[in-house]
């Protein structure tokens, strides 16, 4: 077969999510859908684990999308995507964890409630229940370390992202990623020994 073949010519290239924000910046919606369904989950599992909370998870990764949507005419390809995208994930999580403690102060009512995720792989309803309470508990560990060190659990452990990218994201040495999950991990076993 020659080299223009149409078995070649119709290929289909693999597209990395930076090429796809490329087309996205110039109207490309199919582009976008792309991209969100490539990330969607796990930018909707990383804010889940970073708010304790589903609905606001679930409104939060909205509006990331629709961030990047947004901003895709300014995005410049100088670092990976997803640096870029948890970047923003983290921005609207602090600034609605604000928000909600701003809300707190004013408001008597019980805190804000977490809806822990029940694995349904467990057979007897007492394992689902002791699943859920370890789910809650571990969430409220996290919310009460610092916001940096949550993050930092949160990206290495639950998404499962390289001290590299860890670095990129916070804008941090790889060194001083280290040392917020070494921090973070001492914290987490002082509230666990309680």
């Amino acid at each position: 077969m020659s080299e223009s073949s149409p078995e070649k010519k119709y290929q289909k290239k693999i597209q990395t999510a930076e090429d796809l924000m490329q087309r996205v910046a110039n109207g490309d919606r199919h582009a976008f859908t792309t991209l969100v369904q490539v990330h969607q989950n796990s930018i909707l599992n990383f804010i889940w684990r970073l708010m304790g909370d589903k609905t606001h998870a679930e409104d939060l990764s909205q509006d990331v999308f629709l961030r990047v949507w947004k901003s895709a005419p300014k995005y410049e390809k100088r670092a990976k995507f997803s640096t870029w995208i948890y970047r923003i994930a983290i921005n609207l999580c602090l600034n609605k964890k604000r928000t909600l403690k701003i809300k707190n102060m004013f408001l008597t009512s019980l805190p804000l409630k977490r809806q822990p995720q029940i694995n349904t792989d467990f057979t007897t309803p007492e394992n689902q229940l002791l699943k859920a309470e370890q789910t809650r508990r571990i969430f409220d560990i996290l919310n009460t370390l610092p916001s940096a060190q949550r993050i930092a659990v949160t990206l290495k452990f639950y998404q499962g992202l390289s001290y590299a990218e860890i670095s990129q994201i916070l804008d941090r040495s790889i060194p001083a990623v280290d040392a917020l999950l070494v921090r973070a991990k001492k914290n987490i076993q002082k509230k666990i020994r309680k």
